[in-house]
């Protein structure tokens, strides 16, 4: 195995791993790292490719400037210890009472207005 297959398997496991775990973290500012992690390693594969300008726009654009705003914006507006609720349909809605509520008042409460035919029209 050469260095540029040792390098390309090195980084698509990074980019693999660290894929799955910005996606499963419940962690948000954790999440975060590992998508830098996850970009930082693209900008290794554009490298590896030779693709000199698009690995430093990789490198600036996104794991520089992105992910900075992505952090700054988590550490000045949530918790940071705060772990996020797993997804699930568990509590109750609200706006689905109030809308089948409103559904009923609207359609239920009132008799059906009959429309006129077109012969019957004045």
């Amino acid at each position: 195995m050469t260095t540029n297959q040792l390098m390309f398997a090195l980084f698509a496991a990074v980019i693999i791993i660290f894929s799955i775990l910005t996606v499963t973290s419940r962690r948000i500012l954790r999440a975060a790292t590992f998508l830098l992690f996850v970009l930082v390693a693209t900008g290794g594969l554009y490298f590896l490719l030779r693709y000199n300008f698009l690995a430093a726009i990789q490198l600036t654009l996104y794991a520089g400037g992105i992910v900075v705003l992505i952090i700054f914006s988590i550490l000045l507006t949530s918790h940071i210890g705060e772990k996020l609720e797993a997804p699930g349909n568990k509590k109750d809605h609200p706006c689905l009472h109030c809308s089948c509520l409103w559904c009923r008042s609207h359609h239920c409460d009132h008799p059906p207005t009959s429309v006129p035919e077109r012969g019957d029209q004045q």
